[in-house]
């Protein structure tokens, strides 16, 4: 821990933090509310975690497998294709000149390549904001995540939110609710421009009905729903 700073006082049932803020390897946590100490009292704790970059958070999701991922095929693809078309934009543009001047004939082919990725690679930056809402016996949950720029283990999104939210996490069969949104994906090898998905679960039916839309490209997206349970 760089820094931590705090004020928290007791009474009434209750915790009061006016102040919490924790500053770790590049992680920066706040925090203030209210959180209640036993089944009659209830509070609201509000929290905001920041991180500039995923590779604070290697000893858990990091992995020393060195091998890459090739870019998907369909965006090398359309890069060649863009290429392409560039290369007769110029060749066009400079067709009087190279008359004029005596140039020679040709314009060369200037190829936007696209790189593997590293599965050990981590980039990216995260925001984790929400309330803690309750006490000790029932604590409820809402929580947002937003990330930039994201590469882990050989993925990538450039842009990603999420939620969470339940009226008590800590009971087996309280319904869990979550959506997800992701933009400029690559999985595996492949490319979606848009994924996004909803649905609801809980741990004691070790259940998950859910919805998901996948778009690939302005021509193909797919469309699922269905329940899983282990």
């Amino acid at each position: 821990v760089d820094r931590l700073r705090t004020r928290l006082a007791v009474a009434d049932g209750l915790a009061r933090l006016d102040t919490l803020s924790l500053l770790a390897r590049g992680a920066n946590v706040q925090a203030a509310g209210t959180f209640g100490l036993d089944a009659r009292h209830s509070g609201e704790l509000r929290f905001v975690a920041a991180i500039d970059s995923l590779g604070v958070l290697r000893p858990w999701i990091g992995t020393s497998d060195t091998s890459v991922v090739s870019a998907p095929a369909a965006e090398r693809r359309a890069r060649m294709a863009a290429a392409i078309r560039d290369s007769v934009r110029r060749a066009d543009a400079v067709r009087i000149e190279r008359l004029a001047l005596g140039l020679p004939e040709g314009v060369a082919l200037a190829l936007d390549t696209v790189p593997p990725l590293r599965r050990d690679s981590l980039a990216g930056s995260l925001r984790v904001s929400g309330r803690l809402i309750g006490n000790v016996k029932q604590t409820g949950i809402a929580a947002r995540v937003m990330g930039r720029d994201l590469v882990a283990r050989g993925s990538s999104a450039r842009a990603l939110q999420a939620s969470v939210a339940t009226a008590d996490f800590r009971r087996a069969d309280a319904p869990l609710r979550f959506t997800l949104d992701a933009d400029t994906v690559h999985v595996a090898g492949r490319a979606f421009e848009k994924v996004e998905s909803a649905g609801i679960g809980n741990w004691k039916e070790r259940r998950i009905s859910a919805v998901v839309h996948v778009r690939q490209d302005s021509l193909v997206s797919y469309t699922a729903q269905g329940s899983y349970a282990q």
